[in-house]
């Protein structure tokens, strides 16, 4: 085990110089597209512009509320995933029929293109709540799934016995 100290600092001192360097490298690129007049994804300005429509968009109310619920949607939906995964998954320890019986529909969803799963989301429920269910149901799909059968792995070293 080494001793943490210099050797640590400039390693972190690298990949902060590393990290900027591809930042510079994906801006200067942006920048490129953005002056020779291709029009395609966010080449229409430059990253400039961008960033002094952002601060202008940030001093509206309107804005910053919108963005401030879909983070409490999406934060809500997390922690939810997070609580019921857990919860199904202590409750599939003591009753495999439970595992067995989430298995196909949860598998389903991690096999759905997230783009699709919207589309069946917008008809369903449409789109005030999308964030959160969206949000929800991936996430609990694959945290049930890491969580369950991790341990599942760990205890009995076969995967979906």
């Amino acid at each position: 085990m080494t001793k943490p100290g210099k050797d640590d600092e400039s390693e972190r001192m690298k990949r902060f110089v590393k990290g900027i360097g591809i930042l510079f490298f994906w801006c200067a690129l942006w920048e490129f597209f953005a002056i020779s007049g291709r029009q395609f994804l966010l080449f229409w300005w430059d990253p400039v512009d961008s960033l002094r429509h952002l601060i202008l968009l940030m001093t509206e109310p309107d804005f910053l509320k919108t963005v401030l619920f879909t983070t409490a949607r999406i934060l809500s939906a997390y922690i939810s995933a997070l609580f019921l995964a857990f919860l199904f998954s202590l409750l599939s320890y003591d009753h495999p029929f439970l595992a067995e019986f989430l298995k196909p529909p949860l598998f389903l969803l991690r096999s759905l293109p997230v783009a699709s799963f919207v589309i069946i989301l917008l008809f369903f429920i449409g789109r005030e709540s999308l964030s959160f269910y969206r949000f929800f149901w991936m996430a609990f799909s694959h945290l049930f799934i890491l969580i369950f059968w991790r341990d599942c792995l760990a205890w009995t070293g076969s995967f979906l016995r």
